[in-house]
């Protein structure tokens, strides 16, 4: 029986060498058919061990790629072959009973046709005589390297042919097992549930005693065991922070039993046993820790789960706030608010976001990035977020370094209904007041601001149920920034006027303050209606909405010394030129409104056999901004000229005194309003509107193999619209008597009567006093009253709108094939498959003619671009213990650019002049290749009984095909690409990008600790903690395309957890990280750069349970009030001069109080 069983698992594991020998190049070049057979042979079961049998044949005379699949079929022993090589022969007929290798031989007798044996797998090779070695030949022989020449995709012409191939040998030639004698076999079918939180379980692995049956539980609890056989059983369920559960079960023949358990509760009878009892303390984010870590332990690839429970109440809502405290993950902030998410490094416009596995529309502002803003996704809306570190042949090709996907919240996962509800007031620690007080809107406002979320969740019954939820959060910011220009470090000097320095000294050239007051406010809405057409499909029909609405208000002073004085500066102090200088304030006023909202579909199949699903999703996002249309000017400008300004005692942050005099060397008051005059205004609106259209179906079988294999087929539609328009108007305003005036301030263009008496009230930020400030809407008023006070340019207004509207189409057409094997007694596990991904772009941009229109022509420019490429993946994961897993993937992915490169349009040279910098053809470079990455991850395991989990990881990423800029010559193929007459633009040379030769290699570790302390004494338990780091590199010149790549990342935090309360502190750092370099120049030092430097982000969360269901918490988020900071600095740049600009948002304050019922 030990040779028997050694004999079974050695050609176990030989049968799945071939899926190896795709890893190596990823992708072979060769033909299509010899990557079928690869694929085939990892679609079919190794033969089992044991004397040659006799078995009768009845096989026609054929064609060899028909005869060999039926005499497959027939014997039940691999064989394997390559289409191409036996194509065309037609073999001998075989009918009567005789052993194996006597039918096949009969078989290809005179034939041409030879056939091998592997002596480890039992496979039989069949080959044409002289013929290209076979695969398994193959895979013997040492390695060997072949150059080509740079990859394109669009030389992958064959993604569908590929595809095809291996699904349709793969489907026609399955090994055949004989299987239980039905008679003896019945069906084991249920639901598993936590009755503590009366929630359905996903992921809890079931399993019969003294056999090999094991399966998990699906998003609703369901799980279903066929074959078991008949009799008395034992059933055992594991689930991560509950007792092991092992209970019996009676089997009738042919018959399904039908069974539920209810974990988490003491048994009642004989009849079960819960083994390797601990002390569990139930907590709500306990429970959300234990599911977090049971996805993880079970998941067939790489990934963390975080549930919207598990780090307490979230400000706000913001889905990005849970993210940022997983391992390898930072959070991008934009105006306070957290945003981007980015993976191991890799920026977040390269992180693609789905929601339940549909593509999550995105609109910022005139932007043609691809981040997804995850602050316009409320939490309340969502059960969990998975964070994909590693892609299965579902996952998008564009997910360089992972994905992140949001499931919501369904009513089948529910044995019961629950109502949950939080009220809740917000604030600043800065701006704590209850009362009115001068802000972002034209009158006072209120500082403190109430919100509300609500979420229903309602089985109805076994076939219907629904959920809905809702929030509204308004909140307040003053984002105060201070900024400062240095000479030497982010400016060069220039001349007389600023005079050349050493790089160890460094001055002050200007300095900057602004306050800008911000309410936002966000409201959500989602529904869901879930139907069971039949135990085994459901459809569930789900609609999201959110809204994400901000008004601004930004007020700034700008000290500008226009020169320093002979000898008149050191890194601490500045002395200006008499009369060179000049202050100037802005006043801006802005109303941002973004919409987005995503209905979808989704049918569901889980048979015994079968399993299928079909989704189709439409996502679409809106993003406008406003002011004339209603009532104000987007920007008010006022400067005040020839004046002497100086800089005294310039610390890190802020010169100390900043002296401001006249001609006359009175000094001046920059703060009143008074001492200025009007010179502007701005209007500024623009739209963008982004829509996200996704289908999906796959359809999967477990095959009647001898070894556990699983093959899924499927495919993924996607269209992506970004439409860009912009309407920017600056009107120079000249007053009554027509003429511009900045100094000195007399006659009709003092600001002056412009006065705003509310915003005047403030006090400006880092120790400055109040500033009056102008009112937009009055500026406005008088505009509409005296038009003729301003003038604006049409033609200018005509080009900037030109310039700014641009539309792109990208579609992605994405078959892909996964196979599951599973092997050593479910041990080892493997997931492995190929997607292919056919990309479709249509463009449109402004089109920059002199000869054809001065002001150039909207949208005039189109592009047409299409390219395609398979994409491999492999996971696989071994139990080297129960609870000791190790993991390893490698898969290829690509990084799409970003739309401009496809919209930005044309710029043509006039030619009736010659070749020049200012004069040649600009392009973006639409045959760019995509980056192009090849990954590897490993990750260690370790799972303690109870609640926790310990693992190290790392991966390495190869990356090519970075973006760089060059001038080059107009070829004829170059032309001819855009449609130019090479007579007319061949002597021009064409400013555009090119793909930087070479790889960069991103290499980097991490580790994961998180678990609930059970095994403390009683007096000590009830903590939990997690602490998490990540280091990483980058080695080769990624041409500034990784600027901004955080090198160290960490998160830590404790919970203490007792009947009545919780506490918990949560903290995240980010290390110092280099940003862009910094221009070449006078008195620039070689290897300046901008910086950002390290920044931790602490959370504070209690929480007190005044009865059952009802509970009061205070939520204080960054408490130590981290902004955000860079710097410029070199080498020899002392510490003081490093400051360029903060900005700090204040410690966000939540008080409320949670009902659930």
């Amino acid at each position: 029986m030990r040779a028997t069983i050694t004999r079974f698992v050695r050609r176990c594991v030989s049968g799945a060498l071939p899926l190896f020998l795709l890893m190596p190049p990823l992708i072979p070049s060769g033909s299509a058919a010899a990557f079928a057979v690869c694929s085939l042979a990892c679609a079919i079961a190794p033969v089992q061990a044991g004397e040659p049998a006799r078995k009768t044949y009845d096989i026609a005379r054929g064609d060899a790629a028909g005869t060999l699949k039926r005499f497959a079929d027939e014997s039940g022993r691999q064989v394997l072959f390559l289409v191409d090589a036996v194509r065309g022969v037609t073999t001998n007929p075989v009918r009567g009973e005789y052993t194996v290798r006597e039918a096949l031989t009969r078989l290809v007798a005179d034939t041409g046709l030879i056939v091998a044996e592997d002596g480890k797998s039992g496979a039989l090779m069949v080959n044409r005589a002289g013929h290209e070695e076979s695969p398994a030949a193959k895979s013997s022989q040492a390695p060997t390297t072949k150059k080509t020449s740079q990859e394109s995709p669009m030389k992958k012409p064959n993604v569908f042919r590929v595809l095809g191939a291996w699904l349709a040998l793969a489907l026609s030639s399955t090994q055949a097992q004989v299987p239980a004698d039905a008679g003896n076999t019945g069906t084991l079918q249920g639901r598993v549930l936590n009755e503590r939180n009366a929630q359905y379980v996903e992921g809890a692995r079931i399993s019969i005693e003294g056999t090999r049956l094991v399966t998990l539980t699906d998003a609703e609890g369901n799980f279903r065991l066929t074959q078991v056989p008949t009799g008395a059983v034992k059933v055992q369920t594991f689930y991560t922070g509950l007792p092991r559960d092992v209970r019996s079960a009676e089997i009738s023949a042919g018959q399904a039993t039908e069974l539920t358990i209810a974990l988490g509760v003491q048994p009642k009878s004989g009849d079960v046993v819960q083994l390797a009892q601990f002390q569990v303390s139930s907590s709500r984010e306990m429970d959300a820790s234990a599911l977090a870590i049971n996805e993880q332990r079970f998941a067939p690839n790489i990934k963390q789960v975080v549930s919207t429970e598990q780090f307490g109440n979230v400000a706000e809502g913001n889905t990005a706030e849970f993210l940022k405290f997983l391992p390898g993950i930072t959070i991008s902030y934009t105006g306070g608010n957290a945003r981007g998410i980015s993976i191991d490094g890799v920026p977040s416009d390269y992180v693609p976001v789905t929601i339940d596995s549909f593509n999550l529309a995105s609109a910022d502002g005139g932007k043609t990035n691809r981040t997804v803003m995850a602050d316009m996704v409320s939490i309340n809306n969502l059960s969990r977020i998975e964070v994909l570190n590693t892609p299965t042949p579902e996952s998008p090709a564009s997910a360089l370094a992972g994905t992140v996907n949001m499931v919501t919240r369904s009513s089948f996962e529910r044995a019961k209904p629950l109502f949950q509800s939080n009220v809740y007031l917000s604030m600043r620690d800065n701006a704590r007041s209850l009362g009115k007080a001068p802000g972002a809107k034209p009158g006072p406002t209120r500082n403190v601001y109430p919100g509300f979320d609500f979420s229903y969740s309602a089985p109805v019954n076994k076939k219907f149920g629904f959920s809905i939820s809702a929030g509204d959060s308004t909140s307040y910011s003053a984002q105060d920034r201070s900024q400062a220009t240095w000479r030497g470090t982010g400016a060069a000097t220039a001349g007389t006027a600023f005079p050349a320095t050493a790089f160890s000294q460094p001055y002050l050239s200007s300095y900057r303050v602004e306050d800008q007051p911000k309410i936002t406010e966000r409201k959500s809405l989602a529904a869901s209606v879930d139907f069971k057409l039949s135990p085994d499909d459901r459809i569930s029909v789900g609609f999201l909405y959110s809204s994400f609405d901000v008004q601004f208000v930004l007020h700034s002073l700008t000290f500008n010394p226009g020169a320093v004085q002979p000898g008149g500066f050191s890194p601490t102090f500045v002395r200006g030129a008499a009369g060179a200088g000049n202050v100037s304030m802005i006043h801006n006023e802005r109303n941002r409104f973004n919409r987005t909202y995503m209905p979808s579909v989704v049918w569901r199949h889980q048979g015994p056999k079968w399993k299928a699903d079909l989704g189709l999703a439409y996502s679409s996002a809106t993003d406008n901004n406003y002011d004339t249309n209603q009532g104000y000017f987007r920007a008010v400008n006022a400067t005040r000229r020839g004046l002497t300004v100086s800089f005294d005692d310039v610390t890190y942050l802020r010169p100390g005194t900043i002296t401001v005099k006249n001609a006359a060397g009175s000094d001046v008051n920059p703060y009143l309003i008074s001492n200025y005059a009007l010179t502007s205004a701005t209007s500024q609106q623009n739209a963008t509107r982004d829509t996200q259209k996704t289908a999906y179906g796959s359809v999967s079988r477990e095959l009647p193999t001898a070894i556990p294999v699983t093959l899924k087929a499927g495919f993924n539609l996607q269209e992506g619209v970004r439409d860009i328009t912009d309407n920017s108007a600056t009107y120079t305003y000249v007053g009554a008597d027509r003429v511009a005036s900045t100094s000195p301030v007399t006659g009709d263009d003092l600001l002056a009567p412009f006065f705003d008496p509310v915003f005047s009230q403030r006090v400006m930020p880092y120790g400055f006093p109040a500033s009056e400030a102008p009112s937009n809407r009055k500026v406005w008023e008088h505009y509409k009253a005296q038009p003729a006070t301003f003038t604006t340019n049409a033609n200018t207004i005509e080009r900037n709108r030109v310039a700014t509207s641009k539309f792109a189409r990208e579609r992605v057409i994405a078959p892909y094939l996964r196979t599951d094997f599973e092997f050593l007694d479910q041990r080892l596990k493997i997931v492995a498959g190929v997607r292919g991904e056919k990309t479709e772009v249509h463009a449109q941009g402004p089109l920059r003619d002199p000869r054809r229109s001065a002001n150039g022509i909207e949208r005039g420019s189109t592009i047409e671009k299409t390219y395609d490429k398979l994409f491999p993946s492999l996971n696989a994961s071994y139990a080297f213990r129960e609870n000791l897993i190790g993991r390893l993937a490698a898969y290829e992915s690509i990084g799409r650019p970003d739309y401009n490169q496809y919209a930005g349009g044309l710029t043509l040279p006039d030619t009736s002049a010659g070749d020049s910098p200012t004069n040649r053809i600009v392009v973006n470079n639409i045959d760019i290749n995509p980056w192009s990455a090849k990954s590897l991850v490993l990750r260690l395991e370790h799972y303690f009984q109870g609640v926790g989990v310990v693992s190290v990881a790392a991966f390495r990423r190869d990356v090519r095909n970075f973006f760089g800029s060059t001038v080059q010559a107009a070829t004829p193929e170059f032309l001819a690409s855009y449609g130019l007459d090479p007579n007319a633009y061949g002597r021009y040379g064409v400013s555009t990008q090119f793909n930087i030769p070479g790889t960069v290699r991103f290499e980097g570790v991490s580790f994961n600790y998180r678990q609930s302390l059970t095994f403390l004494p009683h007096w000590a338990r009830g903590f939990e903690v997690f602490a998490n780091g990540t280091s990483q590199r980058a080695v080769g010149d990624t041409g500034g395309n990784f600027a901004g790549y955080i090198p160290r990342s960490g998160s830590a935090g404790l919970s203490f957890t007792r009947e009545r309360y919780n506490l918990r502190v949560n903290a995240n750092h980010r290390g110092r990280t280099r940003l862009n370099r910094v221009a070449a120049g006078a008195s620039i030092e070689p290897g300046t750069f901008n910086w950002q430097p390290p920044s931790t982000f602490v959370d504070v969360i209690g929480e007190y349970t005044v009865r059952k269901n009802l509970s009061i918490y205070a939520n204080l988020r960054n408490v130590t009030d981290q902004g955000a900071t860079t710097e410029i600095y070199g080498p020899s740049t002392p510490r003081h001069a490093r400051f360029f600009q903060t900005t700090k948002y204040g410690s966000l304050w939540t008080f409320g109080v949670n009902w659930s019922h």
